[in-house]
Parts: structure tokens; C-alpha cells; sequence
């Protein structure tokens, strides 16, 4: 088994970035936390704070794309028992066409003005800049599965809580190429007043 190889099977471009995010800002807090404890290290701060950044979010990545401990992903008894439950002959790759088109079908559109909740500030100097973001429904049968970690509504930034909202995926697009979906939670409202794309919704995974 190589360095990279990856032998998390539930490991996800968007969990990748999310735990590089994380770890990254977790080391950046250790060093900075030293630098106030050894003064004899501010004069190199900067340099040592971008290199402390960039190991601990190589490190998360890393863990991220190796190691299966995560509790909210099914284990192996799980997907036997959710098989089972669907049925003898089952077909898996029947099963992943089904996905895709449940998530290409849901509508898809464009936000008009920058997003209303953080999509990912830090990756601006490295893929370039935030170019557009875009916004589709997810899927009635798959809205559970998404983790939205924010209440705002992406397009007008105000709380969704107790109002009419919809489960959706923001999907904000960098300069370089690269492209992640982030679970949101949207207004109605505002997600009817988005321009459709014409074009069908990204698939997560």
C-alpha cells in the first residue's frame, strides 16, 4: 500500500477539504499559541505559521483519505443490512444510476451576488478566485445523508430556521477548476429567485 493510496472507501473530496481545513486551522492554532509562549520564534512567524498550516492540513487530508473511524459513516453490517433490506438481486451499478439522476434532475441555479455564508475563503490562494457559485435542491430520498453545518440561508445570509426552507448543495467554482459541494440549508423563496443554470445539478459523489 503506497503513501497516497486512498483505503478510506468513504472518503469524499468535500471530507478531504473539510479536515484539511480543520487540522490546518488546529496546527496554525498550536504554533501561534507557541509563538506567545516562545518569544525567540516571532521573528520567523510567518514563514513558520504558513509551513505549520500546510503540515496540519496535509496531515488532516491525509487521515482523511486513509483511515475509516469516522462515526457518522455506515459500516460494513450496515450496508449489508440496508441490502437486505432492498431485496434479493439487488444491481449496484443499477443502484448508482438511480443516484446520478436523482441528483442531475433536482433544479440548478445560479446566485447573482456573492454567497451569504463562508464557502471557502482560505483555497483563494491556491485555486484562484471564487468565480461563480451555484446552488441545486438535493434529492427528497437523499436530503437526510448531506451535512450542513450552517442554518444561513446561502443566498441572502439570514437564519432558515423556522421559515419555509429547502435542503440543498451550494457548489462554489474556483478559478483553477476545482469545484466541492457544501450541504446548505436555503429559503424558498430565495432559491426561486436564482436564475436556473440550464444545466443539470452536480452529483456529491
Amino acid at each position: 500500500m503506497g503513501l497516497l493510496d486512498k483505503t478510506n472507501p468513504w472518503a469524499t473530496r468535500e471530507s478531504v477539504i473539510r479536515q484539511a481545513i480543520l487540522w490546518g486551522a488546529i496546527a496554525a492554532g498550536v504554533y501561534v499559541a507557541t509563538c506567545l509562549w516562545q518569544p525567540a520564534l516571532r521573528p520567523y512567524w510567518a514563514a513558520l505559521l504558513l509551513a505549520a498550516t500546510a503540515f496540519g492540513a496535509g496531515i488532516g487530508a491525509l487521515m482523511e483519505w486513509q483511515l475509516d473511524d469516522g462515526p457518522d459513516k455506515p459500516n460494513e453490517e450496515d450496508w449489508r443490512e440496508a441490502l437486505d433490506a432492498a431485496g434479493p438481486g439487488i444491481d449496484l451499478d443499477e443502484d448508482r444510476t438511480a443516484w446520478d439522476q436523482a441528483w442531475r434532475a433536482m433544479p440548478h441555479r445560479r446566485l447573482e451576488s456573492s454567497p451569504g455564508i463562508e464557502v471557502g475563503r482560505e483555497f483563494i490562494d491556491h485555486f484562484g478566485d471564487l468565480m461563480s457559485v451555484t446552488i441545486s435542491l438535493d434529492p427528497p430520498e437523499n436530503s437526510e445523508r448531506a451535512w450542513r453545518e450552517s442554518e444561513s440561508c446561502p443566498v441572502c445570509g439570514e437564519p432558515t430556521a423556522g421559515s419555509e426552507r429547502l435542503p440543498a448543495s451550494l457548489h462554489p467554482n474556483f478559478a483553477s477548476g476545482l469545484s466541492y459541494g457544501i450541504g446548505v440549508w436555503v429559503h424558498r423563496t430565495c432559491f426561486e429567485n436564482c436564475r436556473d443554470t440550464s444545466e443539470p445539478a452536480p452529483i456529491p459523489w
